[in-house]
């Protein structure tokens, strides 16, 4: 997506050194922002060092409701390069209420391959996903979360969670 001039030294505003000036410029995007910036703002995510930055992008983020800029959201969020911040776009595709159905897989993926933080975000979206769904990703997704947790070395704290995870794929799959 082309910018213009100011939006270009916006872009480059929120990847400043001083966090001040990257919050500033998070404010200036509440009022002007717009599609053109989801993938700028999910690259701060995945960079910042600052919680108070990514608390502050993941709230501009949810606010950023119109069609467009939702789609745009959609499109990337489940993107390797952003895969740090996967429990901030998470909380980003709850608190937006945005339908995530066609990525079960890719939901029930962050669940198992990330941090308790990500799982417990993934368990809440996949649980409020309201389908349609296609009956092999929930097929996929259940055998995922099985072989989860019958390995012996997956992180035990996440386990009761994929094992939620699993019953809901499992009712998924009774309507599918």
């Amino acid at each position: 997506m082309t910018l213009s001039k100011e939006e270009q030294i916006l872009a480059k505003e929120l990847f400043n050194t001083d966090e001040s000036i990257v919050l500033d410029t998070i404010k200036i995007l509440e009022e002007k922002g717009n599609e053109k910036f989801i993938e700028p703002l999910l690259e701060v995510l995945s960079s910042a060092q600052s919680e108070l930055v990514k608390e502050k992008t993941t709230s501009l983020l949810q606010e950023m409701k119109n069609t467009k800029a939702m789609a745009s959201f959609l499109d990337l969020y489940l993107e390797e390069r952003f895969r740090k911040a996967s429990a901030y776009t998470l909380q980003v595709v709850w608190n937006a209420n945005l339908d995530a159905s066609a990525h079960l897989d890719q939901l029930v993926e962050l669940a198992l391959q990330n941090d308790l933080q990500t799982t417990l975000e993934a368990a809440t979206v996949i649980d409020s996903l309201p389908g349609p769904f296609e009956e092999e990703q929930v097929l996929d997704s259940i055998l995922q979360c099985k072989t989860y947790i019958d390995d012996t070395s997956a992180d035990e704290t996440r386990k009761p969670l994929v094992n939620d995870i699993l019953s809901v794929l499992e009712d998924i799959n009774m309507h599918v």
